[in-house]
C-alpha cells in the first residue's frame, strides 16, 4: 500500500485533475494505474539496490525467486563484495528479467 501511495502522489505531476470532465470510471482506472506505477517504482528501487543492500548483509528480494533461478543468499552476499560474480551469469540475468 505504501508504494502505491507514492504513485497516487504523482497524479498531479502527471496532469491528473479530478475536477476536469473525467468520468468516475476513468478516475478509478487512473488511480489504479498510478498505484501500480508506485509499486513499480518500489520494485525498481529494490532491484537497483541489491548490491548495496547485500553489502550491508540484507536481501530484500524474495528468497523463493532466488531459489527458482538457482541463486543462494550466500552467492548474492559474496557477489556484493566482488566484481563480476553473478553479474554475467545467465541465471542472474534470467532472475532480473523475471523480477
Amino acid at each position: 500500500r505504501v508504494a502505491g501511495t507514492v504513485g497516487v502522489m504523482t497524479l498531479p505531476v502527471l496532469g491528473f485533475d479530478g475536477l476536469q470532465n473525467f468520468t468516475e470510471q476513468m478516475q478509478e482506472e487512473t488511480i489504479t494505474a498510478a498505484m501500480s506505477l508506485g509499486v513499480a517504482f518500489q520494485l525498481t528501487n529494490i532491484l537497483r539496490d541489491i548490491g548495496e543492500d547485500a553489502r550491508r548483509g540484507r536481501i530484500y528480494v524474495p528468497l523463493e525467486d532466488l531459489r527458482r533461478f538457482g541463486i543462494t543468499e550466500e552467492e548474492v552476499l559474496q557477489a556484493s563484495q566482488s566484481t563480476g560474480l553473478l553479474y554475467h551469469e545467465d541465471r542472474w540475468r534470467d532472475f532480473m528479467e523475471f523480477q
